[in-house]
C-alpha cells in the first residue's frame, strides 16, 4: 500500500515515516502543500491520501478534495488535531472518508485507525 500524506508539520511526518516503516507493509510519501501534492499525484499513484486540514495553504474541505480529484480518485481521509462532528460531517459531504484526530491517539494507534478505515473502504468496493 502507498499512503500519500499532505502535512506541513515535518516532525509529525518524520515520526510517522518511522512508524510506517516499522509497522506496516506500506510506503509513506509526503507533501508539504497542496500544489506539491497535486504535482506528486500527477506523476505517481497512491492507495490512500491523507490530508491535514490545519495547514497554511488549506482551502475548504470541498475545494481541497476537488483539487486532489483532478489527479486521483483514491480514498481521501482528512487529518486534524481538533476533530469535531461538524468537520466529520463536512468531510464526508466533500467526498472524503472522514476525519481522524492525530492527537487523540499514539502514532501506532493513528496508524491502526488509518489502516482499519482503509481496509473497510476496500471491503465496500
Amino acid at each position: 500500500m502507498i499512503i500519500h500524506y499532505l502535512e506541513d508539520n515535518l516532525d509529525w511526518c518524520f515520526q510517522l515515516h518511522h512508524s510506517v516503516s516499522k509497522r506496516l507493509d506500506a510506503a509513506l510519501t509526503t507533501s508539504q502543500n497542496l500544489e506539491e501534492m497535486c504535482d506528486y499525484l500527477s506523476r505517481n499513484d497512491a492507495d490512500l491520501i491523507l490530508v491535514d486540514i490545519r495547514r497554511p495553504d488549506a482551502l475548504s474541505l470541498k475545494d481541497d478534495v476537488q483539487h486532489i480529484r483532478k489527479f486521483s480518485k483514491k480514498p481521501i481521509l482528512f487529518i486534524t488535531n481538533a476533530n469535531c462532528d461538524l468537520t466529520e460531517e463536512r468531510a464526508r459531504q466533500s467526498g472524503a472518508l472522514g476525519v481522524l484526530d492525530k492527537n487523540q491517539v499514539s502514532i501506532d494507534g493513528f496508524l491502526d485507525e488509518v489502516t482499519a478505515i482503509y481496509d473497510e473502504q476496500i471491503r465496500r468496493v
